[in-house]
């Protein structure tokens, strides 16, 4: 009862806020959490290999996935930001180049990460808190996407049981049906956070090919309107694509 009751308190605050933008910039984990379960309500399946799950626990019966090592990893879903981080951090020029205002009290410079989020930290946190990028996946696939990019991958192997997701040592390819709604997550946020210099024009050719393969769906909009009426956030990409597929 305490569970439900905290939801409804959270919804209440995001309907009132007017100013929605500053209230998801302040969310904290379980926060987070739980407007993405609320988000997922009537869809609880994991995003990768389409398992249902009950909080976090991963339910097998009804979904192919079989997991490569049978350890708690495996039975378990987490709320995994799409794009890697390592890739964000990277595509800044301070993450090379640095700046004349990262340094340290000795006057020493320095670079890479440590810069990039002194001089981008509101602009990261608004990332870290965009619900639009955050997808239910098993926590054991997850630790296998780490620091790999979405692909083709030639010769396929699956892992998984009949789940058809490869993971190599460099891509990620997983199956057609959400191909689209992948390049749409990366086309949405290249647009909006990185004014279209995130992704190279091999993987913007990539993922236009991807997203015309595998169109908009009636999930992918619900999700889209759950997601931006829970936080305010509209996903620009999205918003457009949904109104021509429901006429």
């Amino acid at each position: 009862m305490k569970y439900y009751t905290y939801l409804i308190l959270l919804n209440l605050f995001f309907l009132f806020n007017k100013n929605h933008l500053f209230a998801i910039d302040n969310l904290i984990t379980r926060e987070k959490i739980e407007l993405l379960n609320v988000a997922y309500s009537h869809n609880k399946r994991t995003f990768m290999c389409n398992c249902s799950f009950d909080k976090i626990k991963v339910n097998y019966d009804d979904c192919s996935y079989f997991p490569k090592v049978n350890n708690d990893k495996a039975h378990e879903v987490k709320w995994k930001q799409l794009i890697n981080s390592k890739f964000i951090f990277r595509r800044y020029p301070e993450w090379k180049l640095g700046h004349n205002s990262c340094k340290t009290k000795k006057g020493d410079k320095y670079k890479r990460k440590k810069c990039v989020k002194k001089l981008y930290k509101n602009e990261l946190k608004l990332i870290n808190n965009d619900l639009h990028l955050y997808y239910p996946i098993i926590k054991q696939i997850s630790i296998m996407m780490r620091n790999k990019r979405f692909g083709t991958i030639n010769k396929e192997r699956r892992k998984f049981g009949e789940c058809n997701l490869e993971i190599g040592k460099l891509y990620i390819e997983p199956r057609d049906s959400i191909k689209g709604d992948i390049a749409r997550t990366f086309l949405y946020f290249s647009e909006n956070y990185m004014k279209n210099n995130f992704l190279k024009d091999k993987q913007m050719k990539l993922f236009k090919t991807w997203s015309s393969n595998d169109p908009v769906d009636q999930w992918e909009c619900e999700r889209n309107k759950n997601i931006k009426k829970l936080t305010g956030i509209s996903n620009n990409i999205l918003d457009h694509l949904c109104e021509k597929y429901s006429k």
